[in-house]
């Protein structure tokens, strides 16, 4: 007689299968797998994306398939996420993960708007109360 270990292993591995590579909607996978969708989402493993995260070289994957859709990957090990250029891609994009265009808006910007929010207060309190 199996144990429930085994029987959960397989139980996963169908389920994984099903998910990535029958195009079913969850719905009908956890109808036919007799599963709840949330105990279905539990047992799915992100999908391998076979290629390397550009911050630490580790193997990027897929959370889910709508990420796959988007081409959206996430790396395990350091966090890591974004859209990567597919590797036929990959020789001729840089694998800077900050854009370039982004990288002088990314440090510090939440600090110059309050300040500016305060400042323009300010101002304005000061010029009503010379107005009375």
């Amino acid at each position: 007689m199996p144990s429930h270990k085994v029987h959960d292993h397989k139980l996963a591995e169908k389920a994984n299968e099903l998910y990535w590579h029958s195009g079913r909607s969850v719905n009908q996978i956890a109808e036919e797998l007799d599963l709840s969708k949330s105990v279905l989402y539990g047992m799915v493993r992100p999908l391998p994306a076979e290629r390397p995260c550009p911050a630490c070289q580790a193997e990027l994957v897929f959370a889910n398939r709508t990420a796959m859709e988007k081409n959206l990957t996430s790396c395990p090990a350091c966090e890591f996420s974004g859209a990567r250029p597919e590797p036929t891609e990959a020789a001729s994009v840089p694998m800077d993960p900050t854009p370039r265009a982004l990288a002088p808006y990314s440090r510090g910007s939440g600090r110059l708007f309050w300040g500016s929010m305060f400042l323009g207060i300010a101002a304005a309190l000061y010029f009503a109360g010379r107005r009375r």
